[in-house]
Protein backbone atom coordinates (compact mmCIF):
# COMPACT_ATOMS: atom_id res chain seq x y z
CA UNK A 1 0.00 0.00 0.00
CA UNK A 2 1.40 3.51 -1.09
CA UNK A 3 0.82 6.35 0.69
CA UNK A 4 0.30 10.07 -0.35
CA UNK A 5 1.39 13.39 1.69
CA UNK A 6 -0.57 15.83 2.35
CA UNK A 7 0.63 19.13 3.58
CA UNK A 8 -0.58 21.51 6.19
CA UNK A 9 -0.86 24.28 3.48
CA UNK A 10 -2.56 22.42 0.99
CA UNK A 11 -6.42 23.57 1.97
CA UNK A 12 -5.18 27.40 1.96
CA UNK A 13 -2.98 27.81 -0.96
CA UNK A 14 -4.28 30.59 -2.76
CA UNK A 15 -3.57 28.84 -6.08
CA UNK A 16 -7.03 26.91 -5.32
CA UNK A 17 -9.50 30.13 -4.93
CA UNK A 18 -7.67 30.83 -8.63
CA UNK A 19 -8.54 27.43 -9.70
CA UNK A 20 -11.53 27.85 -8.63
CA UNK A 21 -12.18 31.49 -10.25
CA UNK A 22 -11.16 30.46 -13.50
CA UNK A 23 -13.15 27.15 -13.70
CA UNK A 24 -16.86 28.77 -12.15
CA UNK A 25 -16.70 25.84 -9.21
CA UNK A 26 -16.50 26.17 -5.45
CA UNK A 27 -12.95 25.73 -3.74
CA UNK A 28 -14.41 22.59 -2.21
CA UNK A 29 -14.74 21.44 -5.38
CA UNK A 30 -11.46 22.16 -6.65
CA UNK A 31 -9.51 20.94 -3.33
CA UNK A 32 -11.93 17.44 -3.68
CA UNK A 33 -10.85 16.98 -7.54
CA UNK A 34 -7.19 17.24 -6.12
CA UNK A 35 -7.35 14.97 -3.57
CA UNK A 36 -8.49 12.43 -6.13
CA UNK A 37 -5.58 13.02 -8.03
CA UNK A 38 -3.24 12.48 -5.63
CA UNK A 39 -4.79 9.28 -4.95
CA UNK A 40 -4.85 8.20 -8.34
CA UNK A 41 -1.30 9.29 -9.23
CA UNK A 42 -0.18 7.33 -5.68
CA UNK A 43 -1.40 4.42 -7.05
CA UNK A 44 -0.01 4.03 -10.78
CA UNK A 45 2.24 0.91 -11.21
CA UNK A 46 4.03 2.46 -13.79
CA UNK A 47 5.53 6.09 -12.36
CA UNK A 48 4.32 7.32 -8.96
CA UNK A 49 3.41 11.52 -9.18
CA UNK A 50 1.19 10.74 -13.06
CA UNK A 51 -2.34 10.37 -13.00
CA UNK A 52 -3.43 7.07 -15.11
CA UNK A 53 -6.70 5.62 -15.50
CA UNK A 54 -8.07 9.18 -14.19
CA UNK A 55 -12.03 9.26 -14.83
CA UNK A 56 -13.52 12.53 -14.35
CA UNK A 57 -17.23 10.97 -14.26
CA UNK A 58 -16.16 9.05 -11.71
CA UNK A 59 -14.91 11.35 -9.99
CA UNK A 60 -17.72 13.91 -10.82
CA UNK A 61 -20.22 11.01 -9.40
CA UNK A 62 -18.07 11.02 -6.16
CA UNK A 63 -18.34 13.95 -5.83
CA UNK A 64 -21.90 14.97 -6.76
CA UNK A 65 -20.76 17.37 -9.34
CA UNK A 66 -21.36 17.56 -13.19
CA UNK A 67 -18.73 15.99 -15.41
CA UNK A 68 -18.45 19.21 -17.33
CA UNK A 69 -17.08 21.05 -13.58
CA UNK A 70 -14.74 18.53 -13.80
CA UNK A 71 -12.87 19.04 -16.90
CA UNK A 72 -13.09 22.69 -16.50
CA UNK A 73 -11.38 22.43 -12.96
CA UNK A 74 -8.88 20.02 -14.30
CA UNK A 75 -8.15 22.40 -17.51
CA UNK A 76 -8.11 25.49 -14.72
CA UNK A 77 -5.11 23.35 -13.12
CA UNK A 78 -3.31 22.69 -16.43
CA UNK A 79 0.33 24.16 -15.87
CA UNK A 80 -0.82 25.54 -12.24
CA UNK A 81 -1.28 21.73 -10.58
CA UNK A 82 -0.49 19.11 -13.27
CA UNK A 83 1.13 19.62 -16.46
CA UNK A 84 0.46 16.61 -19.03
CA UNK A 85 -1.01 14.70 -16.21
CA UNK A 86 2.50 14.53 -14.17
CA UNK A 87 1.36 16.35 -10.68
CA UNK A 88 3.76 19.61 -10.47
CA UNK A 89 6.07 19.16 -7.03
CA UNK A 90 5.36 15.26 -6.49
CA UNK A 91 9.19 14.65 -6.12
CA UNK A 92 9.20 17.39 -3.73
CA UNK A 93 6.42 16.55 -1.87
CA UNK A 94 5.88 12.84 -2.18
CA UNK A 95 9.39 11.39 -2.31
CA UNK A 96 9.42 7.69 -3.06
CA UNK A 97 12.06 6.57 -0.19
CA UNK A 98 14.15 3.90 -0.76
CA UNK A 99 14.68 2.99 2.87
CA UNK A 100 12.14 0.63 4.32
CA UNK A 101 11.45 0.17 8.30
CA UNK A 102 13.89 -2.95 8.26
CA UNK A 103 16.70 -0.51 9.97
CA UNK A 104 13.94 1.46 12.02
CA UNK A 105 12.68 -1.85 13.26
CA UNK A 106 15.90 -3.43 13.79
CA UNK A 107 17.04 -0.18 16.00
CA UNK A 108 14.16 -0.75 17.85
CA UNK A 109 14.18 -4.56 18.88
CA UNK A 110 18.08 -3.76 19.70
CA UNK A 111 17.56 -1.14 21.81
CA UNK A 112 14.26 -3.07 23.71
CA UNK A 113 16.92 -6.10 23.46
CA UNK A 114 19.14 -3.65 25.76
CA UNK A 115 16.88 -2.03 27.80
CA UNK A 116 15.44 -6.13 29.00
CA UNK A 117 19.20 -6.95 29.80
CA UNK A 118 19.79 -3.64 31.62
CA UNK A 119 16.75 -4.73 33.29
CA UNK A 120 18.09 -7.73 34.28
CA UNK A 121 21.42 -6.99 35.63
CA UNK A 122 19.76 -4.16 38.02
CA UNK A 123 17.67 -7.11 39.22
CA UNK A 124 20.39 -9.51 39.69
CA UNK A 125 22.56 -6.70 41.53
CA UNK A 126 19.53 -6.01 43.56
CA UNK A 127 19.36 -9.93 44.29
CA UNK A 128 23.19 -10.21 45.18
CA UNK A 129 23.03 -7.44 47.44
CA UNK A 130 19.97 -8.59 48.89
CA UNK A 131 22.11 -12.06 49.48
CA UNK A 132 24.93 -10.04 50.58
CA UNK A 133 23.17 -8.58 53.29
CA UNK A 134 21.85 -11.36 54.51
CA UNK A 135 25.04 -13.51 54.51
CA UNK A 136 25.95 -10.45 56.93
CA UNK A 137 22.97 -11.17 59.42
CA UNK A 138 23.80 -14.36 59.54
CA UNK A 139 27.05 -13.83 60.18
CA UNK A 140 27.40 -11.15 63.19
CA UNK A 141 24.81 -10.49 65.22
CA UNK A 142 22.77 -7.22 65.31
CA UNK A 143 23.33 -4.52 68.02
CA UNK A 144 19.94 -4.26 69.98
CA UNK A 145 18.75 -0.44 69.79
CA UNK A 146 18.47 0.01 73.77
CA UNK A 147 20.44 -1.67 76.57
CA UNK A 148 17.71 -1.10 78.59
CA UNK A 149 15.07 -3.04 76.47
CA UNK A 150 16.60 -6.10 76.54
CA UNK A 151 14.96 -9.28 77.45
CA UNK A 152 16.54 -10.80 80.44
CA UNK A 153 19.24 -13.60 80.02
CA UNK A 154 17.99 -16.72 80.84
CA UNK A 155 20.92 -17.43 83.27
CA UNK A 156 19.82 -15.19 85.41
CA UNK A 157 16.76 -14.12 87.06
CA UNK A 158 17.13 -10.20 87.10
CA UNK A 159 13.97 -8.76 86.33
CA UNK A 160 13.40 -6.66 82.97
CA UNK A 161 14.67 -3.05 83.18
CA UNK A 162 12.14 -0.11 81.82
CA UNK A 163 12.66 3.22 81.31
CA UNK A 164 10.47 6.09 82.01
CA UNK A 165 8.75 6.45 78.48
CA UNK A 166 8.44 2.70 77.72
CA UNK A 167 5.62 1.06 78.33
CA UNK A 168 5.42 -2.60 78.60
CA UNK A 169 3.45 -4.45 76.31
CA UNK A 170 2.10 -7.84 75.66
CA UNK A 171 3.05 -10.88 78.40
CA UNK A 172 5.56 -7.97 80.08
CA UNK A 173 2.44 -6.07 80.78
CA UNK A 174 0.86 -8.22 83.00
CA UNK A 175 3.93 -8.87 85.05
CA UNK A 176 4.66 -5.14 85.24
CA UNK A 177 1.01 -4.63 86.78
Amino acid sequence: MEWVRLYHDMPSDPKWRVIAKKSGQRIGDVIAVYAFMLTNASGNAVKRGVTQGFVSEDVAAAIDLEEAGVTAILDAMEGKVVKSGQLLGWEKRNPKREDSSYDRVKKHRETQRNAVKRQELDTDTEQNREKKIVGRRKRRRQPSLHASFRQPSRRTSQPQRTCATHVPTGRNAIAAT
